[in-house]
C-alpha cells in the first residue's frame, strides 16, 4: 500500500502559483532534519533559470527506494513522501532570486530574475510534514529521489546538451550500530551557502560548497555523477570529450591558463580558473557530501548546480575589478590553519579588504559573511550552538539579512572583526583524540553585474595535551637496501609520551609494523622498503583518563617535508647547487664515490677532472644531485687515488689500507653519511694501515691526506 504524507499550509492556498519566469530545471538538493520528537522533516531546494515558462510552485513527490523500505506507524511501506512549497521562506528571500547582489547605481546594470537575465537562477523551497520512519536502512541505504519535470539547460559538458531531465537524490544509511531509525538518529548534512552563479572569466575562483552537520559527523566532499530520470532506474549521463564528472569545467586542454576544477575533500572549497570560454552554455557539476560517524558512512546528499562564465566588465575601460583579500591574525592568507590544546582560548583579528572604487570614485562596499557548525547561531552567544562554548565574532558582529538568509557585515573597502573561541575537553572526539573544526568566511564587493567574491576557511584542530607536538614526517629516504623514516615532534609531547607507533604498507590503510618506546628516537629503518608510511604517538590525555593517539599524515616513500632542488649549474670551472635555501652542502667525488672534505659551500671549484655531485641537506632530509662531468683543460688527474687500495668493503668494522710506498705522515679522517667527522687518526712511516671503524653500521667515507697534500677517498659500508 502506498503512503503519502501531506502538510496543510496555513495562510497560503496550495493553488498559489508565483508569477516567475523559468524554463529549465538546472539542479537542486534533498536533505532531512531530525525533530526533537524523533520524527523527520524532508526538505528540497530546486534551482531553475530565470527566463521562459512559469514554474508551477506546487506539491512535489519524493520517491523512496530500498529493500526493505521504511515503514510507517501502521506497518505500511513508505514508497513516497509529499513535499509542500515553503512559500513563506521563498517570499522572505527575495522570491528565491539568487542573482548577484551588487550596486547598479555605482556600476552597470545588475542581473535579476525579474529582468529574465541570462545566467540568473531562482531557488524554490519545499518541505514535508513531520513523518515517522521505522526500520533499518539496508547496506546500500534508503534512496530518496525526485524526478524534475522538464529539461536540463544547454549543458556544454554533457553528451546531448539540453536533452533529458535531472534526477535529484540523497541516501540515508544505517548508523554504526545498525539500530532502528524509529527515533530519528541523524540529520543529514546541509549546504551552508546557496549556489553562486555566474562566475568571472580570467580570474581565480575560490567557491564555498561546504556543508554543516548538526550531529557533528565528519564530512567528506567529492565530485559525483549526474543522472537522468526515471527514479526507478536512473540513467547515468555521459560527459562530452575532455570533460568528466570529476573534471566538469574547461581545463588546460582548452586553454593552458585554465585551472581544472578541484574540490577539497575536507573543506568543500572548490578552486578553478577559466579563460576565453565565451559560450552561452552551462557546465553541470554535482557535489556529494558524505557524513561519517565512527568511520561509518551514515548519509550522503548531492547538490547539482551548473556553472556559467561571464566576461566580467572592468570598473572603467581599463581598470579590472580586483578580488577582496583576507587577513587572518594580521597576515594576508586565503586559508588559516591552527592547532591548539583543549582549554586554550583562541583570539585573532579577521579583516577583508578591497581597495577598488567605482566609476563615480566612491569606494566599493565589501560584505563579509561567515558560517560553521561551531559558530554561535547569532555569532554572539557562546552557549548558542550544539557543542558550547561556541566561537563568536566580536567588535563588529554580523547582522542577519533575511533576503539572503545569512549573517553578514559590510563596510567601505574594509571590514574587520575579531574571532574568539574558548575551547575545552568537550571539543575532542569521544575517545579523546584530536578533532578539527572549520569556520568559513566569504567576502564580496558590489561591482555589477557580477561582483568579485572569495570564499575561504579557518581550520582549528583541538587536541589533548601534547597535540601541538604531534609527529611530523620530515623525510623518507630511499636507500639501496632500506628506507629510512625521520620525523620530528614538539618537546611538550615528552611529558605525556607512551610510544611511537610505526605504520607501513604498499596501499593505505596501513598496518602497524613496529613501535618505539624512546621519545628521543625519531628515526626508523624499514628493510621491507614499503611505499607508504605514517607515524603516530600514543600519549596520556589530561581530558580523558586514557591514552590517545596523535598522528602524522600518511606519506609516500621519497617524501621530503621541505623539497630539495637537486639541479646543478655548470659554469665550466665552477659548479653551483641550484637550491639556495639548503641548510648545508657537501660536495661529492663520483669517481671515487666519496665526499670531498672542506667543500661545504653552495659552489665548488674542483682541482681534478672527473664527475662531481653535491649532497644537499634541508631540515631533516638529505638528497644528492646527479653527477656532472668536469673535464676542462688545466685540471689535474688524481694519481694518488688510483694507487691506494681499501679492503674489505663491505666490512664488519676492520679496514685494511695499502699504500704504494711508505709514507712519512698520513692523516686518516672518517665521516658519516651526513659529512660529519666521527673519527680521526695519524699514521707515521707506514705503507699498510689498519683502521677499526667505531660507529654503528652504515655508510662511512674515509679520506687519506699525505704530506704532499695528495688525497685518496673511499666509501665503506659497515655491516
Amino acid at each position: 500500500m502506498k503512503k503519502v504524507y501531506t502538510l496543510l499550509i496555513a495562510l497560503l492556498s496550495l493553488s498559489f502559483v508565483p508569477k516567475v519566469e523559468a524554463s529549465h530545471n538546472v539542479g537542486g538538493e534533498i536533505t532531512w532534519e531530525c525533530l526533537n520528537d524523533g520524527r523527520y522533516v524532508f526538505k528540497m531546494k530546486l534551482y531553475v533559470d530565470c527566463f521562459g515558462a512559469i514554474w508551477p510552485f506546487d506539491i512535489e513527490t519524493l520517491e523512496v527506494f530500498g529493500n526493505p523500505l521504511p515503514i510507517d506507524s501502521n506497518n505500511q511501506a513508505i514508497q513516497s513522501i509529499n513535499l509542500i512549497p515553503d512559500s513563506v521562506r521563498w517570499m522572505g528571500t527575495n522570491f528565491g532570486d539568487l542573482s548577484p547582489d551588487c550596486n547598479p547605481n555605482q556600476f552597470s546594470s545588475s542581473l535579476s530574475c525579474s529582468d529574465r537575465s541570462n545566467g540568473s537562477i531562482q531557488v524554490f523551497y519545499y518541505k514535508s510534514a513531520p513523518i515517522q520512519l521505522n526500520g533499518t536502512p539496508p547496506n546500500d541505504g534508503w534512496h530518496f529521489r525526485y524526478e524534475l519535470i522538464c529539461c536540463r539547460p544547454n549543458s556544454r559538458n554533457l553528451v546531448g546538451g539540453a536533452s533529458g531531465a535531472i534526477l535529484l537524490r540523497s541516501i540515508m544509511y544505517s548508523d554504526p550500530a545498525g539500530i532502528n531509525v524509529q527515533n530519528c538518529i541523524d540529520s543529514s548534512p546541509e549546504f551552508v551557502e546557496l549556489p553562486r552563479v555566474p562566475f568571472c572569466l580570467s580570474y581565480p575562483i575560490q567557491y564555498n560548497q561546504s556543508a554543516v552537520d548538526s550531529d557533528g559527523d565528519s564530512l567528506v566532499y567529492k565530485w559525483a555523477k549526474t543522472y537522468d530520470i526515471p527514479a526507478a532506474s536512473p540513467k547515468e549521463r555521459g560527459f562530452s570529450s575532455r570533460f568528466s564528472f570529476d573534471n566538469p569545467t574547461p581545463d588546460q586542454s582548452f586553454n593552458p591558463l585554465n585551472k581544472a576544477a578541484h574540490i577539497d575533500n575536507n573543506t568543500g572549497i572548490i578552486n578553478l580558473e577559466v579563460h576565453d570560454y565565451r559560450y552561452s552554455d552551462w557546465f553541470v557539476t554535482v557535489v556529494e557530501v558524505a557524513a561519517y560517524r565512527e568511520g561509518h558512512k551514515i548519509s550522503s546528499i548531492f547538490r547539482e548546480v551548473p556553472y556559467k562564465f561571464y566576461d566580467c566588465l572592468p570598473i572603467d575601460s581599463v581598470t579590472p575589478n580586483n578580488q577582496p583579500e583576507f587577513y587572518f591574525d594580521n597576515i594576508k592568507q586565503n586559508e588559516y590553519e591552527i592547532v591548539v590544546e583543549a582549554g586554550e582560548k583562541i583570539e585573532f583579528p579577521v579583516q577583508t579588504t578591497d581597495i577598488d572604487s567605482g566609476v563615480t570614485g566612491l569606494p566599493q562596499e565589501v560584505t563579509m559573511f561567515t558560517s560553521g557548525n561551531q559558530f554561535a547561531a547569532d555569532f554572539m552567544d557562546t552557549t548558542n550552538c550544539s557543542n558550547p562554548p561556541c566561537a563568536v565574532l566580536k567588535n563588529n558582529v554580523p547582522q542577519y539579512d533575511s533576503s539572503r538568509n545569512r549573517y553578514q557585515v559590510s563596510g567601505a573597502n574594509v571590514v574587520t572583526t575579531d574571532f574568539e573561541w574558548q575551547t575545552n575537553c568537550g571539543h575532542l572526539n569521544a575517545d579523546g583524540s584530536q578533532k578539527s573544526y572549520y569556520f568559513y568566511f566569504s567576502a564580496k564587493d558590489d561591482h555589477c553585474p557580477v561582483p568579485q567574491q572569495v570564499d575561504t576557511y579557518v581550520k582549528v584542530t583541538v587536541g589533548a595535551e601534547g597535540i601541538k607536538g604531534a609527529p611530523k614526517v620530515e623525510c623518507i629516504e630511499e636507500l639501496s637496501s632500506n628506507n629510512q623514516i625521520t620525523w620530528s615532534a614538539g618537546q611538550d609531547l615528552a611529558n605525556s609520551f607512551n610510544k611511537w607507533i610505526i605504520y607501513a604498507g604498499n596501499t593505505p590503510p596501513l598496518p602497524i609494523v613496529d613501535s618505539i618506546a624512546n621519545f628521543n628516537v625519531k628515526t626508523y629503518v624499514d628493510n621491507q622498503k614499503f611505499a607508504y608510511y605514517q607515524v603516530k604517538a600514543s600519549v596520556n590525555s589530561t581530558c580523558v583518563n586514557q591514552s590517545v593517539t596523535l598522528e602524522s599524515p600518511i606519506r609516500r616513500s621519497g617524501y621530503q617535508r621541505y623539497p630539495i632542488n637537486v639541479s646543478i649549474l655548470d659554469t665550466n670551472r665552477i659548479i653551483i647547487a641550484q637550491d639556495s635555501a639548503a641548510d648545508s652542502y657537501q660536495w661529492y667525488d663520483c669517481n671515487t664515490d666519496t665526499i670531498i672534505t672542506d667543500s661545504t659551500r653552495q659552489s665548488f671549484a674542483p682541482q681534478d677532472s672527473g664527475y662531481y655531485a653535491v649532497i644537499i641537506t634541508k631540515g631533516y632530509c638529505s638528497d644528492t644531485t646527479d653527477c656532472v662531468r668536469i673535464f676542462p683543460v688545466g685540471l689535474n688527474e688524481n694519481r694518488f687515488q688510483q694507487t691506494v687500495r681499501f679492503y674489505p668493503n663491505p666490512t664488519n668494522g676492520f679496514v685494511n689500507i695499502e699504500l704504494p710506498q711508505k709514507q712519512q705522515s698520513i692523516q686518516v679522517k672518517v665521516r658519516n653519511i651526513h659529512g660529519q667527522l666521527v673519527q680521526e687518526k695519524k699514521f707515521v712511516n707506514q705503507s699498510n694501515l689498519q683502521l677499526q671503524l667505531k660507529g654503528k653500521p652504515g655508510i662511512y667515507f674515509i679520506e687519506l691526506v699525505n704530506e704532499q697534500g695528495e688525497r685518496a677517498n673511499v666509501k665503506v659500508v659497515k655491516r
